[in-house]
Parts: structure tokens; sequence; C-alpha cells
């Protein structure tokens, strides 16, 4: 992942359920662009933090060894905007286990009011070499996770 886009995370159930948070600022390099006059957070990158908060909550079951890529996204919806000064919530739990792939439900919140919503993100889990799964769990920490949330988690 190039583009970090959570905070930090309030609760982590190994490849079952996690809870992060990402707070929108308007010195976000988008808002120049979208809108100026009305700034609002960009449909993608609302999905693109669900995806994010659902890999790592579906690696997690293994301590981060292996890497989920995102394979298919159906039935997304998007009920609100979100703006600068808002803190968004995602929320993603686990709906079913396809052998090596995974499938995840997400919801996105702010102010405990759903703003976008995706029934299911589907991942490929892989993987990685022990380098690569060291500098996973170092991103996950610098996105505000605590090695301690992973302490349930299997090692691969």
């Amino acid at each position: 992942m190039r583009y970090l886009l959570v905070d930090g995370f309030s609760e982590l159930r190994p490849g079952r359920f996690a809870r992060a948070y990402r707070n929108v600022t308007l010195t976000e390099d988008v808002f120049a662009t979208h809108f100026p006059n009305f700034p609002i957070l960009p449909g993608v990158l609302i999905t693109d933090t669900m995806a994010q908060v659902a890999a790592w909550a579906a690696a997690s079951e293994n301590g981060l060894d292996v890497v989920a890529g995102l394979v298919a996204l159906r039935e997304a919806k998007f009920r609100r905007y979100v703006r600068p000064g808002d803190q968004m919530v995602v929320e993603t739990e686990l709906v079913r286990h396809l052998g090596e792939r995974t499938v995840w439900k997400a919801k996105a919140l702010v102010d405990n009011k759903v703003i976008a919503s995706i029934k299911e993100l589907e991942f490929i889990l892989t993987s990685l070499s022990p380098e690569a799964a060291r500098l996973e769990r170092q991103r996950f920490i610098y996105c505000g996770g605590d090695e301690k949330l992973l302490s349930n988690a299997v090692p691969a």
C-alpha cells in the first residue's frame, strides 16, 4: 500500500472484525480540486479506506505474514458526504472464507451515521517473505495499529 488512509485502530479481532478511524483534514491534497469551495472526500478514497481496514483484518489472522489483495468489490453505496473535520469510523466484518479467498463487508460512519457501505470485499491471501511481512507490520503500527492487537493471531 502506497497511500495509508487509516489513522488508528480501536478494535481488531484477527480474521473476524476490525474497527478503525480516519481523521479527515483540510490539509489533504485532494481538497485542492475536490472541490475548492465545497470540499468533500471522494468516494474512491472512502472505498479504499474501507478496503485497507478489511485487508489488514483479513491478514491479521496470520499475524500479517500474508497480504490480502483485493480482487472484487460488490455493491458499494454512498449516503452522505465526508468533509474536512470529520472522523470517519470504518467497521469491517468477515462474511465467509473461500479457500485462499476471504470475503468481508464494510461500513463507514461519521457521527454514528452510515455514510457508505460495501456488501462484499473479496480478497486473495498471499504469503509474504519474512522481510515483506516485517514491513507490513511496520505499516500497520504506523497507521495506529498496536502489535498487541495481533496477539490473538496464529502465525502462518
